[in-house]
This record gives C-alpha cells, sequence and structure tokens, in this order.
C-alpha cells in the first residue's frame, strides 16, 4: 500500500496551490490569454513617465535580458502568489488568506519554508512600488502585514 510521507504531502499541497488562482473575478481564462484590465483614469504625473528611465532602455539592453524576471523566493504558494502579484487585488482582504494559507502549510513542514521570510519582503516591496488602482486600496495595509509575517518568520 502506498504511504504518504510529509515531503510528498508537501508536493501533493504545493501543487495544489499552484493551481490556484489569486483574482477574485472568478472568470477563468484560457492560460496565455490576458485578462482585460478595466479602464483607469491616470494622473498626469504618471503619463510623463518616460521609458528612458528604465535600465532596459537606458544601457541598450537586449530583449532577453528585459523579459526576464529576477528570481522567486519561498515555497510554491508564495512564488504563485509573486508571479500573479499584477492582478492581486488588495481590497478584499486577500492579502489575509494567503497569509492565513501560508502559515496552515508552515505548520504542516517548517522546513520547507526556509526563504519564505525573503519573499514576504519581497511581496511587500513590490505591492509598494506597483500603480494605484480602485481594487488595491488595501495595498499598504498588505504590505504592513507581509511585512511583519516576514519579521515573524525570520
Amino acid at each position: 500500500m502506498y504511504e504518504l510521507t510529509n515531503q510528498t504531502r508537501e508536493v501533493d499541497l504545493c501543487n495544489l496551490f499552484m493551481n490556484i488562482k489569486l483574482d477574485s473575478d472568478h472568470v477563468h481564462a484560457k492560460r496565455g490569454t490576458a485578462r482585460p484590465l478595466d479602464d483607469v483614469v491616470m494622473s498626469d504625473a504618471e503619463t510623463e513617465q518616460s521609458d528612458a528611465d528604465s535600465d532596459c532602455s537606458a544601457h541598450g539592453a537586449t530583449d532577453n535580458a528585459c523579459s526576464q524576471s529576477p528570481p522567486l523566493h519561498g515555497c510554491a504558494f508564495l512564488q504563485v502568489v509573486q508571479q500573479q502579484l499584477q492582478n492581486y487585488a488588495t481590497t478584499n482582504g486577500e492579502y489575509l488568506e494567503a497569509i492565513f494559507t501560508h502559515r496552515q502549510m508552515y505548520m504542516l513542514s517548517p522546513s520547507a519554508h526556509a526563504e519564505c521570510a525573503h519573499a514576504f519582503t519581497e511581496l511587500a516591496g513590490a505591492l509598494e512600488q506597483r500603480a494605484w488602482r480602485a481594487d488595491r486600496d488595501a495595498d499598504a495595509e498588505a504590505v504592513a502585514a507581509f511585512r511583519h509575517e516576514s519579521w515573524l518568520m525570520g
């Protein structure tokens, strides 16, 4: 008979969480297609920004170097949160659900979450730097919660 070990359970749980969508629209798009964004009124300060200030255009980097995303840290669950951060709404407290779900996973296998404190810090930093939208009203609270969680795990 097949006996589940802690590592097997963790892998199964991580695979399950990798398939979860964190957006709250309950609309399932085909993989590789972008979900249309709601119209957002931009201020003049946002429209005057230029690509010339970015590292890619300023240094004449190749498209390959510019398209690379930074390495992801933490467990598979937090890596999924990092990958979906652009579509991650904070207004309805989704960040709290992510923190509590992660705590449950941490209790099952603390050794599998060695880099998660660093991942929470990176999530907080990314939320601080992203543009404001109506579904991101609670970004400041999410930043504080992610930093606190990082501190608790560190």
